[in-house]
């Protein structure tokens, strides 16, 4: 087989495989209306030996506690719509009741205008988002004084509402899942990728681990 033959080939096979790209992230691309919300374990920062528990009392905020513990929870559009007036509320456990509870972060200017955070007498926090563009996200931080995850919540109508127990310093960009997803779907694209770029090995860890869990 000639060069020119063997060229043609690989500049057909290219142009098959980017009219396939196009098309799953036009797709894609399609009116997508998405919350996801990460959830992070919580990180110890104090603790009181048992041998010391009856000797030492350490109040924080007035009460209190044996052990403090540090946990985020993330909120992200990470679909194509912006979207409007999004309401999550966080649920604290039975025995971890939430401190300091604060917006700790945004990937955009917050004028702290449009994001608002109250904590009920009930212990629970709510965050409202004026909105969101596709792509933003904002980090909530807390303070328990147990390690029991909160429960996070959230609702809106034609809105699909995605939960993920993972850690928060790696929410994942909406382009790079996109792109990822065409990976997965071109099997020459997963073969090499897999084997060359270290960002798609540890997004197929990652979806390899949430899909054990």
């Amino acid at each position: 087989m000639s060069p020119e033959i063997v060229n043609g080939i690989f500049v057909v096979v290219g142009a098959f495989i980017g009219v396939i790209g196009t098309a799953i992230v036009t797709k894609k691309n399609k009116d997508i209306s998405k919350i996801t919300i990460f959830r992070s374990s919580s990180s110890r920062l104090l603790d009181v030996e048992d041998m010391a528990k009856s000797d030492i009392e350490i109040k924080y905020k007035g009460k209190i506690v044996s052990e403090l513990f540090h946990g985020e929870v993330a909120i992200q559009n990470s679909g194509t719509e912006h979207l409007e007036q999004v309401e999550v509320t966080i649920i604290p456990g039975k025995n971890s009741p939430l401190f300091d509870v604060e917006i700790s972060s945004t990937n955009f200017f917050n004028d702290l205008e449009t994001l608002k955070l109250e904590k009920s007498d009930t212990g629970e926090v709510k965050v409202y988002v004026d909105f969101l563009n596709s792509n933003d996200r904002l980090i909530v931080s807390y303070r328990s004084s147990g390690d029991e995850k909160p429960i996070v919540a959230c609702r809106k109508l034609g809105v699909d509402v995605e939960l993920k127990d993972e850690a928060v310093n790696w929410v994942p960009d909406i382009y790079a899942k996109l792109l990822f997803d065409i990976f997965d779907q071109v099997p020459y694209m997963q073969w090499y990728f897999k084997r060359n770029s270290k960002p798609y090995k540890l997004y197929l860890e990652a979806k390899e681990k949430r899909e054990k869990d």
